[in-house]
């Protein structure tokens, strides 16, 4: 429970049993001492036990696919000295994917001590800032970093090519999207900067003409106003869109949350989105700051396919929709952009 109000609810960032520390402890027992990968070719076992942790160590009841297996390890090190399952040799410790029923393992570790692999020592560095990049219509513009060697540029995820100018002229297409990074003279890479996106065929949807605009005193939105989503306000959002072709488009919103910093807290809104009543995923809207609510930003995107004329558009809150926090899960909500990709 938590200690202040002797409530379970918060236990899940607030137990001194944390959720992410247990997994991670869990991850040290079935990736390391039990060695277990999972790959395309089967369960590989390969366990990675130091001399001070040598013992027996056995995992019950572990379900791989159709099997299920119980893992017993005995020794230390990280090579085999024997492992056999059912009381017959399994060739390099991996279980094929196409096992089925009830089967024993047993592992005899070799003894042997890990190799001295000594320290790589390396100077500290310390990377050049991001560039901040803007559109200027057809082109893109970034300032100018100090001792920077070069600039790269990345299209749609790709590197393209490396400049020492601070702006590049984007030919004309569907859709496309850009980042820039410095490089210093040691070739150390800064972060890349936050994409910028070219299209020719952006559409927006207000969401004050789908549903009551809010009243709440928020600034900087687009058209009319906004509309809130909560666990109370608007959990469904059912509307049409017409498109002139079909196709793949891009589907995401310009939203606020202002229920949290950016770096912590569990106050993320998620909604499911299911387009011509086939579900297309979540639509996730981070905090952007403690009571940033005139701060927008954009949702993550969701590739979705669109059928010339009608198509109908439902963002809903599902019982998976719910965060950690479990009480708040609100947004603004100022428009929808649809892009065309293809």
């Amino acid at each position: 429970m938590v200690a202040q109000t002797g409530d379970f609810l918060g236990t899940e960032i607030n137990s001194d049993r944390m959720l992410w520390s247990m997994a991670g402890n869990l991850a040290m027992v079935y990736r390391v001492l039990m060695g277990i990968s999972f790959e395309t070719d089967g369960l590989h076992i390969n366990p990675v036990i130091p001399k001070a942790y040598s013992g027996t160590r056995t995992l019950s009841n572990l379900k791989y696919r159709g099997a299920t297996l119980d893992i017993t390890i005995r020794g230390y090190g990280n090579t085999f000295r024997k492992v056999q399952m059912d009381g017959e040799p399994l060739p390099g410790g991996i279980v094929p994917t196409d096992l089925t029923g009830i089967h024993h393992i047993e592992i005899e570790m070799a003894g042997m001590p890990f190799k001295d692999m000594g320290m790589n020592k390396v100077e500290n560095h310390i990377c050049l800032s991001t560039p901040l990049v803007n559109r200027d219509g057809q082109t893109l513009r970034w300032n100018a970093i100090e001792n920077v060697k070069a600039y790269h540029i990345y299209k749609n995820g790709k590197f393209q090519e490396h400049t020492t100018a601070t702006s590049l002229d984007v030919p004309l297409e569907n859709y496309a999207e850009y980042k820039i990074s410095a490089v210093d003279d040691q070739d150390y890479e800064s972060f890349t900067s936050e994409p910028v996106t070219f299209t020719q065929s952006e559409r927006i949807i207000e969401f004050e003409d789908i549903a009551s605009a809010s009243r709440l005193p928020y600034t900087n939105f687009s058209g009319k106003g906004f509309i809130d989503v909560s666990l109370d306000v608007n959990r469904t959002l059912e509307f049409t869109i017409p498109v002139d072709a079909a196709g793949e488009y891009l589907l995401d919103v310009r939203y606020s949350n202002g229920n949290g910093p950016l770096n912590t807290d569990n106050k993320c809104a998620v909604r499911s989105l299911t387009v011509n009543a086939v579900y297309a995923g979540v639509l996730v809207f981070p905090q952007r700051g403690q009571d940033e609510w005139s701060d927008w930003g954009y949702s993550n995107s969701r590739k979705v396919k669109l059928n010339a004329g009608d198509n109908v558009i439902r963002i809903t809150f599902e019982e998976w929709n719910h965060n950690m926090n479990g009480e708040v899960n609100t947004a603004m909500l100022d428009y929808l952009r649809l892009v065309r990709m293809d």
